[in-house]
């Protein structure tokens, strides 16, 4: 009787130590905890009380805190310096709207999620006849600062210059909704960025703007993890994978209507 107590005993022991060791490296710290920026509607913004953090980016990460079993917490910072803050130990993840690129691949990993096209939001009626990229030569255009559109931009204006043609002026913002604003008030004549984003700002005004073309063919969204947390981004990684299987990231997305213009990696289309 008493080897089957110790024997139940044992494996109950190596039963909670298995979950334990299956719980992943977050369990430790208690949360996991990502940077993000509150600036970047529909992805993740300040609801009307100018304090509570909403967006499907949001709720994406508290679903991952879930099914990891730990709390999640969110750090504010600007996007161009939300490298600095993870690469500085500020947070585990970054989630914010960031496309893979060969410099951060080499030393970031990536754990994929969605992937959309780029473009140009517009006044109504596109009576600059804007379309492409190229077509922004001798306009002043708005885009995200760091961003991936920014560094289109810029490559576009070479060639453009090397064209002998009028560059354009690209102003930078530190975040999307502030390059909104200025569209808005007419200091600039286009604002670049994901189909997703173009797409929200639209429905906040449908009659004054539209999108002039998504000349960017879709490219892949990750959450960036440091390559030398290689637990951290497999437990993120296997994370996400459920929360697609069981359609809990597709019902994220329908419950804040973005379905039409991003995917989701994992779901029925392969991102890069």
């Amino acid at each position: 009787m008493k080897r089957l107590i110790l024997a139940a005993l044992l494996a109950c022991s190596s039963s909670a130590a298995a979950m334990a060791a299956d719980s992943g490296p977050f369990k430790g710290q208690g949360a996991i905890v990502f940077c993000t920026e509150f600036g970047d509607p529909p992805a993740a913004f300040l609801d009307k009380d100018g304090q509570t953090p909403i967006g499907f980016e949001i709720d994406l990460m508290k679903a991952i805190g879930n099914r990891l079993g730990v709390k999640t917490e969110l750090k504010n910072f600007k996007f161009a310096s939300i490298f600095a803050a993870l690469d500085s130990g500020q947070c585990d993840a970054v989630m914010s709207q960031t496309s893979k690129s060969p410099e951060r691949l080499q030393i970031y990993d990536f754990v994929d999620y969605r992937a959309q096209a780029s473009g140009i939001l517009v006044k109504k009626g596109n009576p600059l006849n804007l379309h492409t990229y190229e077509d922004l030569s001798g306009r002043r255009v708005a885009v995200l600062l760091g961003s991936a559109n920014e560094r289109r931009l810029k490559a576009v204006n070479e060639k453009i210059v090397s064209a002998n043609k009028s560059p354009m002026e690209i102003a930078t913002y530190q975040n999307n909704a502030i390059a909104f604003q200025d569209l808005s008030l007419g200091r600039v004549e286009a604002f670049a960025s994901g189909s997703l984003t173009l797409a929200y700002f639209l429905s906040t005004a449908t009659d004054k703007f539209e999108i002039g073309g998504l000349p960017i063919p879709p490219n892949t969204m990750g959450i960036v993890i440091p390559k030398a947390q290689a637990a951290k981004t497999k437990a993120i990684g296997d994370t996400w994978k459920e929360l697609v299987a069981s359609g809990e990231a597709q019902k994220i997305l329908d419950d804040w209507k973005l379905g039409e213009g991003t995917f989701l990696c994992g779901s029925t289309k392969a991102c890069d």
